[in-house]
């Protein structure tokens, strides 16, 4: 190999160590109409946005992702025109025809590109081109939003350095006065970090540039003329504006809920607050996870004279290795009149309801569809759920309000006779007076003789004692609870709200305290469960056990259940199920005697499998194949069919059920090994 060859190949190598090929970068990876895309929003997207956008892998979940992009943008959604989106490509196109002159690359890469995509066409510019003292500089003037932290009115600086190149866009702090100014004989003999020569010595030909240049705000000088940190401030807070300018959150779940909501609803995400409050019921023993929900936007059905709106609430509940515990579905139908209608377009809608929950740390995942309108909301979160038996402080309930009811059913956020009026955004006004529910669990009757309860609000500032009381001034109960207004008026804030008794402290709720004179609130359309059906609150929990395998729990409230209902199904096909695993044959047997065996092929496989435990193998196998008669396609039954045979030796029935079994399955290792011995 010669001399040439060899530097040629070494030459090669070295470039592709120094610029490595793009494969791994998601960006080269995406379809040209994607990248394209990507560019038009690259200054507006959110990082989440970004992160999650890279991580999809076809392009049906790109095209839903984008039109969710835009949507959460439109400023007004009851128009065809999203006025947002038409303005972005105008802004990129002016960008790409008149800022990118002075650059090798597209006008929105640069950085004026960058600022005029942001914020738009400048109120005002001022030019400094061919100036003996200046390099070619642009001052661009705005009047900003304050409410998302921009200054009222403020200037951003472009300048080419020293004189050369694309214009870049100008730090008071890092590049300084002296930045802008050309190197000639005079500027060379002033000192670069002595910015009250330089602001003078700027001044004398352009005062409005000596001003800007130091703080960005116009006839601001910065004490001593040092350049400000407010300067660094303005150019973070227009840099990171897209973050705070939109809600965006939900980039936050889109990977979770693209693969489980309807293609009807997946375009119409909105956003929802919620407020979960975990709470034990001393009628049953149990705890309860009560929720609010309340969608940002609700859309209604004109009916006659009513408006109509209907919700589904999805919920599931996930243990920490992500298998499902628990999974329910609530219907919510509203009907408002007109004057109704107006509440809630100032005050929204809460959707309310309880879920009996077992012991344990659990993800609760909510999926809320407007049924109407095909717009839905996702919400995850995690709770802590006490074993019930334990002494524990439960977090306080936050309430703007209470009312006395009788009623003989179980309502969300009503404990007693006294349902509470919770709202998600648990803010109050300086008019309202909070009401908080503490209520303490399995409370020792020699801690209630001397025990002190303290509601506690922590600020920045400081903690206030809101109210003390003595535990012994209400009669001893074993779960006791305590309606608190507080004695203290909080000044307007953000506090942590939590009680106390002793060293033992509640978990923490956060609540706002606002200035203003009122707060609209929603209206509240609760679910309501008639205590005559609390036999589906022990199915519930009974079920719960059962998923997280403790059948010696699951049995005590399935039994419950029976007892009340034992003509229901479900409740029969669970306790059946529980007494099977725990070796009661006879008992599976008794709790599905009330079911009708015709059709019901998993009522007929569990009785054969209840005879197989006993003993009973042709009874046995006289119901599996009853059950396959009716539906021959679970691997369970025939499976179980299979096993039964070969324990009466009957090996050619055995493997043709076993084969059959297979055909449906192929992936049970179990019954290959089985079928391998039998031939």
């Amino acid at each position: 190999m010669s001399g040439l060859i060899k530097k040629i190949i070494l030459v090669f190598i070295f470039a592709l160590l120094i610029f490595p090929a793009k494969k791994n970068d998601p960006i080269e990876q995406l379809p040209l109409k994607y990248k394209q895309w990507l560019e038009l929003v690259w200054w507006v997207i959110t990082p989440k946005e970004k992160e999650v956008f890279l991580k999809l892998t076809n392009n049906r979940d790109r095209d839903v992702f984008i039109k969710t992009f835009w949507k959460v943008r439109d400023p007004n959604p009851a128009t065809p025109q999203n006025e947002y989106k038409e303005e972005l490509i105008r802004r990129f196109n002016y960008a790409n025809k008149y800022l990118g002159t002075d650059s090798p690359k597209p006008g929105w890469k640069t950085d004026r590109g960058r600022i005029y995509i942001l914020l738009g066409k400048p109120a005002s510019i001022e030019r400094y081109y061919m100036d003996p003292y200046i390099v070619p500089t642009e001052v661009w003037y705005y009047y900003g939003n304050t409410s998302l932290g921009l200054p009222s009115h403020f200037a951003l600086i472009f300048f080419r350095r020293n004189g050369t190149g694309e214009f870049k866009l100008y730090d008071p702090l890092s590049d300084g006065p002296y930045a802008l100014l050309l190197k000639n004989q005079d500027t060379r003999n002033l000192d670069p970090t002595n910015f009250e020569q330089l602001y003078q010595y700027i001044r004398q030909a352009h005062p409005t540039l000596a001003d800007v240049s130091l703080s960005l705000i116009p006839g601001q000088i910065p004490y001593g003329y040092q350049p400000s940190f407010t300067a660094a401030s303005i150019m973070s807070n227009v840099l990171t504006l897209p973050e705070r300018e939109f809600d965006t959150s939900y980039a936050e779940d889109f990977l979770k809920y693209k693969g489980i909501v309807d293609v009807d609803y997946s375009m119409n995400y909105i956003n929802a607050r919620f407020y979960i409050h975990v709470a034990k019921d001393p009628r049953f023993g149990i705890n309860f996870i009560h929720y609010a929900i309340e969608p940002s936007s609700v859309s209604f059905d004109r009916i006659g004279k009513r408006n109509i709106a209907n919700f589904e609430v999805d919920a599931s509940i996930k243990d920490h290795n992500g298998n499902i515990v628990f999974q329910y579905r609530n219907n919510f139908t509203i009907e408002l009149n007109d004057r109704q209608l107006t509440m809630v377009r100032n005050g929204g809608v809460s959707l309310q309801g309880e879920i009996p929950i077992v012991e344990g740390d659990y993800e609760v995942i909510l999926l809320v569809k407007n049924t109407i309108s095909k717009e839905f909301s996702y919400i995850d979160t995690k709770v802590k759920v006490p074993p019930p038996e334990n002494f524990y402080i439960e977090a306080p309930l936050v309430s703007y309000g209470k009312e006395n009811l009788a009623m003989f059913a179980l309502k969300p956020f009503t404990f007693g006779n006294t349902f509470f009026y919770t709202d998600a955004k648990k803010a109050f006004s300086a008019k309202d007076r909070p009401v908080f529910l503490i209520r303490v669990s399995s409370l020792p009757q020699r801690l209630w003789e001397t025990g002190i309860l303290e509601l506690v609000a922590v600020s920045e500032e400081k903690k206030i004692i809101l109210k003390k009381l003595n535990l012994n001034t209400k009669p001893y109960r074993k779960d006791m609870d305590f309606t608190i207004e507080p004695d203290v008026k909080l000044p307007a804030g953000e506090y942590e709200i939590y009680a106390k008794i002793g060293e033992i402290k509640s978990p923490i709720e956060e609540i706002a305290i606002s200035p203003i004179s009122g707060i609209p609130r929603p209206i509240i359309s609760s679910s309501i469960l008639p205590l005559n059906n609390q036999f589906l609150i022990y199915l519930s929990v009974g079920s719960q056990y059962f998923n997280l395998k403790k059948y010696r729990k699951a049995l005590v409230y399935l039994e419950k259940s029976f007892k009340l209902k034992p003509d229901f199904k479900e409740t029969a096909m669970k306790l059946a199920q529980t007494y099977l695993l725990l070796d009661y044959p006879q008992k599976a047997l008794a709790a599905l005697s009330n079911l009708n065996e015709e059709g019901e092929y998993e009522v007929l496989f569990y009785k054969g499998k209840a005879y197989e435990k006993m003993g009973l193998l042709d009874r046995a196998v006289l119901y599996y194949k009853r059950s396959i008669a009716t539906y021959d396609s679970d691997p369970r039954v025939l499976n179980s069919l299979g096993l039964c045979y070969l324990k009466l030796n009957k090996k050619e029935e055995a493997l043709k059920v076993l084969e059959a079994s297979l055909k449906l399955n192929p992936k049970q290792p179990s019954i290959i090994k089985i079928l391998e011995k039998i031939k």
